[in-house]
């Protein structure tokens, strides 16, 4: 048995270990929370990052485009195969516990102790459940570092609906879309009065902003995000 055959035998019995304990209502239950791959090449490497890591990766959206990436020859075989191997293994086992959170990075950046100029990552993530930057950061300035850690999480299917692709090239129209059933308005008055704890003037508002919207990204849970 290879060692990822191992470990993801480990991670399905301790599924199906939890699932024998919440059927008898316990609640002592072991967790799989983080499982970390020490590589010496590191996270995934990314294009747009000039090859440093992909800093965080949502496998339900990204796997395939990544998997592709990696093929297109920006790397050699070798290395190209390790990092395909990673990604896949992480993909299968995040989709068995799919509340974990997968962390691929070198035995170097592992082992940085407290007090060193670079935070590391392994402990960052178990404190904050985060990369240790923000993914959004503009990758061509100067002060975002470039990293060789990936976090990785099983993540939700997004769809993302884009102003370049309106026909008359204007922003997205939230009447239209409401109209085409793309967008449900009174889901998304909910949703904003809900987050910042206020009634919206929905009137003002898409007098406002409606045919300058650059985006609406829309997750599975149904959540709306326009930008």
């Amino acid at each position: 048995m290879t060692p990822f055959e191992t470990l993801k035998c480990l991670v399905s019995n301790l599924g199906r270990f939890n699932e024998a304990y919440r059927r008898n209502n316990a609640n002592d239950l072991l967790t799989v929370e983080k499982i970390i791959y020490l590589e010496e090449l590191g996270g995934i490497p990314s294009l747009e990052r000039f090859q440093s890591s992909h800093v965080y990766i949502n496998l339900l959206q990204e796997y395939d485009d990544i998997v592709s990436e990696l093929y297109i020859g920006h790397l050699d075989s070798a290395a190209r195969d390790v990092h395909v191997q990673n990604l896949t293994e992480m993909n299968q086992l995040l989709a068995i516990q799919p509340a974990a959170t997968g962390l691929i990075t070198t035995p170097t950046i592992a082992t940085l102790r407290h007090g060193t100029r670079t935070t590391n990552p392994i402990i960052y993530n178990v404190l904050t459940d985060r990369p240790t930057i923000s993914s959004s950061l503009p990758v061509n300035l100067k002060k975002t570092p470039q990293l060789n850690t990936t976090v990785i999480r099983r993540g939700t299917p997004l769809t993302i609906h884009l102003s370049d692709d309106q026909p008359d090239g204007r922003g997205i129209d939230l009447l239209e879309f409401d109209r085409q059933k793309i967008v449900d308005l009174n889901k998304l008055t909910h949703l904003i009065n809900d987050s910042f704890g206020k009634t919206l003037d929905l009137e003002h508002y898409l007098a406002r902003v409606n045919g300058s919207i650059a985006a609406i990204i829309c997750c599975a849970n149904c959540k709306v995000s326009p930008a």
